[in-house]
């Protein structure tokens, strides 16, 4: 047996993937496992299946199969968008078997389903909360770190304990390490503080080199739990509506890294994309140091606070604080002006009995509420002696 056979005839298909990204070969594992249900559904198995298109004279019937097979994955649950990756997958698994499709082929023989864009649903806070409150305590740390850096749910479940650290008191640095994003390229982010405090009893209790969140060792296993988890949870927070167009909801995981998107974006755009992991046009962020891009995230980070309170600028508490004191002065000036036209009238003889008893009955309120500093003119000489003359008329004896 020669050098070539020798190398070659141990590798089987799993080996010859395993070069590729983890979540690629998860995807190809799990589009394998769609044929083959759809195969042993017509009585046979997979192996006989591949072995018949091998030998098949006419391509055709082929491409026919396949896209039967196109047609089930619709009816079964998948959505449009992710049919042409599972397709693609399928070639790569044929192909190794010795079944080639080219581009060409699959343009001039199948045919997707139609993608319908619907507008995506923008999770609200009250919607989050709802959520929060149905969810355990480490999801919920789970679900405002995401949030609140972009984490994808496969990046944050193969977070390990050497991946965040102490920035400041106040919040976490998170290295997404490359090997575990959809990219294949790292970053450096931060989570907010009110989700530094939710996570930071869970990376406590880690030890190095042990992942954070993730329930196993599998990663493919522990995405798969977190997905069924959460599908519990928002089951109990009742926010089971689903997009006009298909089997999707409205509202799953990947909607916390939307949200820290969508509300980043309405400020900064470009950050939004550099902090999410995605092409941006501008590469100013990248030039600073963490300090400097930590007190970037600061700024924008009272945008994606759930329960902590948005800190007021100076501005709004200045303003605010006008506000209060203007509002008071109007309250004492009509005040005053109401003793005042009391006063007028009881001079003038024109103030009546109930006039009177409103008097007496809200004189105590007005000196009360009239601060010190503002009733030292009645002491003055002019109006002492004033009260003086007319005190007996005013009081209505």
């Amino acid at each position: 047996m020669g050098f070539l056979e020798t190398i070659t005839e141990k590798e089987d298909f799993s080996s010859s993937i395993e070069s590729l990204k983890e979540n690629t070969q998860n995807g190809i594992t799990n589009t394998i496992e769609h044929f083959t249900k759809f195969v042993e559904e017509t009585g046979s198995n997979l192996e006989d299946a591949i072995e018949e298109m091998k030998i098949a004279p006419d391509k055709k019937i082929v491409f026919k199969t396949l896209q039967i097979w196109v047609n089930w994955l619709g009816k079964n649950g998948i959505s449009p968008s992710s049919i042409p990756i599972m397709f693609s997958h399928l070639r790569t698994h044929l192909y190794y078997h010795g079944i080639e499709i080219s581009s060409q082929d699959r343009k001039r023989n199948i045919r997707y389903p139609t993608i319908n864009l619907d507008e995506k649903h923008g999770l609200s806070k009250e919607e989050f909360k709802a959520i929060l409150n149905v969810s355990g305590p480490k999801r919920k740390a789970l679900y405002l770190m995401m949030s609140s850096s972009s984490l994808r749910i496969a990046e944050a479940v193969q977070l390990k304990k050497e991946d965040l650290s102490m920035i400041d008191k106040d919040h976490f640095s998170i290295n997404v390490r490359g090997e575990t994003t959809k990219t294949g390229k790292g970053r450096k982010i931060f989570m907010s503080s009110e989700a530094t405090k939710a996570v930071s009893p869970y990376w406590k209790r880690a030890k190095e080199g042990s992942y954070i969140f993730a329930t196993s060792e599998i990663i493919r296993n522990a995405k798969t739990a977190e997905h069924e988890r959460f599908k519990d949870y928002r089951n109990k927070a009742e926010l089971t509506k689903k997009y006009d167009s298909g089997n999707r909801f409205e509202i799953s995981l990947h909607s916390f890294r939307a949200f820290f998107i969508t509300k980043i974006s309405r400020t900064d755009p470009s950050l939004a994309k550099r902090l999410a992991g995605q092409k941006a046009y501008l590469d100013t962020y990248d030039r600073l140091d963490d300090t400097e891009k930590l007190e970037v995230y600061k700024k924008l980070e009272p945008q994606l606070f759930i329960y902590e309170q948005i800190p007021e600028s100076d501005e709004i508490k200045n303003l605010k604080e006008e506000f209060k004191k203007d509002h008071e002065t109007v309250l004492e000036l009509a005040k005053a002006n109401e003793l005042f036209q009391y006063y007028i009238a009881k001079l003038r003889g024109n103030a009546s009995k109930k006039d009177d008893e409103k008097f007496n009955e809200r004189y105590n309120e007005y000196i009360k509420s009239i601060p010190k500093e503002d009733t030292e003119w009645i002491n003055t000489p002019e109006i002492q002696k004033i009260l003086e003359e007319n005190i007996v008329a005013m009081m209505g004896s």
